[in-house]
């Protein structure tokens, strides 16, 4: 029995996925997702305590992309700590205003996604 914290990654990228995966594997159960209905789907069932979303999702429903997917996702599960990943801070300010707690510029850095969650109380840092 497992008592991590689940966290949900839904990136486009696979090589961003695995990325994600690895150097947060020891902190928390994980799923993932490459496109905004699948992580919908996740989110919806799972209802994990952390999200990390990019902002550039494709997909065939225009609405479970970037802000609009976070903003569903914060409706269902306001507590949902949800981190943005974008290649530009030029809409951080929007995303914020819609509910992200945390805003990654790629390319992200370890140390500040693990700054991020460290500060949500979501992981212990050593």
């Amino acid at each position: 029995m497992t008592d991590k914290k689940r966290l949900l990654i839904v990136e486009e990228k696979g090589s961003a996925r695995e990325e994600y995966q690895t150097l947060l594997q020891n902190y928390f159960e994980i799923k993932t997702a490459s496109n905004g209905e699948t992580g919908l789907s996740l989110f919806s069932n799972d209802k994990p305590e952390v999200v990390i979303l990019s902002s550039g999702l494709h997909g065939t429903n225009v609405s479970l992309q970037g802000k609009d997917l976070l903003g569903i996702m914060k409706s269902q599960a306001p507590q949902t700590v949800v981190v943005i990943v974008s290649a530009s801070r030029e809409n951080e300010r929007d995303f914020v205003r819609a509910g992200a707690d945390g805003f990654l510029k790629k390319p992200w850095s370890k140390s500040e996604l693990l700054r991020i969650l460290s500060e949500k109380g979501l992981i212990t840092l050593k």
